[in-house]
């Protein structure tokens, strides 16, 4: 099963920032940064592995 991972406040933060310094650390652009890094790490996914038995096969 694949779901979205909710990236977290220090996540967001630490990416935005690193953003920032890739853009040479100009300044006045901290909400675009903050919308991207929310963006990029939104797009994460968590692949969980399905409990032995919950996946069926369709072999009896």
């Amino acid at each position: 099963m694949i779901q979205h991972k909710e990236p977290s406040r220090e996540e967001i933060t630490r990416l935005a920032y690193g953003l920032y310094l890739q853009r040479g650390a100009e300044q006045g652009r901290d909400i675009e940064d903050w919308f991207e890094a929310e963006k990029q790490l939104s797009k994460e996914v968590i692949v969980v592995a399905a409990p032995i038995g919950a996946i069926q096969t369709g072999h009896n």
